[in-house]
């Protein structure tokens, strides 16, 4: 795994022992976002999703962010070529964030 997997994996861990209280949301939120993309970057789709359902169910996120953790979660699908599954987050995705254009969706891996 690259080193700046490494380091996200490692804040997220320290993250998830420290008291809530004892770290700013926002960098708790941060640590647990780049768990989730170094994850997927070693090929960990389920591991990314249980961090991603608990930014999703447990953290208080900007809209950016929730949309963020929306795209990685279909992107988490696609990386074990689940197509249905994929789909149906993307449904999920476009109903929470009213989007229905198929273009601009630059957070779509490389082909």
């Amino acid at each position: 795994m690259p080193c700046t997997a490494r380091s996200a994996l490692g804040a997220a861990r320290r993250a998830c022992h420290q008291s809530a209280t004892d770290l700013p949301p926002e960098f708790v939120r941060w640590a647990k976002t780049e768990a989730a993309r170094a994850r997927l970057s070693a090929s960990d789709a389920d591991g990314a999703r249980r961090v991603l359902r608990d930014l999703l169910w447990q953290e208080q996120g900007s809209r950016d962010e929730r949309a963020d953790w929306r795209q990685l979660v279909i992107r988490s699908y696609l990386i074990e070529n689940n197509v249905s599954d994929a789909l149906t987050a993307l449904q999920q995705y476009r109903a929470d964030f009213q989007v229905n254009s198929r273009r601009g969706a630059s957070w779509r891996p490389p082909s």
